[in-house]
């Protein structure tokens, strides 16, 4: 899949997590916690190549990087907030704008730890699985298996 390509399902896939939570905010009643897929069956990824891990990892570092330019714009959005006239109804107004892009901010955080988090755990699992093809291909040759 092209670089573009990979762009264009991560955007489709934050579109769709977006999606999902507003329509949780709107339905009645406890929720239960909603887990988002990390790709693969059950949430789970089966790679058969350090290439395919490789390829994983470039993925979610995509994401971390538009987590990270979101944050900025959300960022400047609430720099940017001021009443438009003196008046109380407008001070009130942009003081709720200010809360409601700082909840925002407080999401973007989180959802930057869980992908920073997964990265490592990501890049942790290819550092095993180095470990072991390495082990592996040691015992093979020792053996005289190629």
């Amino acid at each position: 899949m092209s670089e573009g390509a990979n762009a264009v399902s991560v955007d489709l896939q934050i579109a769709a997590e977006i999606a999902i939570g507003r329509v949780r905010d709107i339905l009645p009643g406890p929720h239960s916690p909603l887990h988002a897929g990390s790709g693969g069956s059950g949430g789970r990824y089966r790679l058969d190549s350090i290439a395919a891990l490789d390829a994983v990892i470039a993925q979610w570092k995509v994401i971390l990087d538009k987590i990270a330019a979101s944050q900025r714009k959300l960022i400047t959005a609430f720099d940017r907030v001021a009443s438009p006239a003196g008046d109380q109804i407008s001070n009130f107004e942009a003081m709720v704008t200010k809360n409601s892009i700082r909840h925002a901010i407080n999401h973007n955080v989180a959802m930057h730890n869980y992908a920073r988090a997964y990265i490592a755990k990501l890049t942790s699992a290819r550092q095993a699985y180095v470990t072991v093809e390495t082990e592996n291909e040691l015992v093979l040759r020792s053996t005289g298996g190629h």
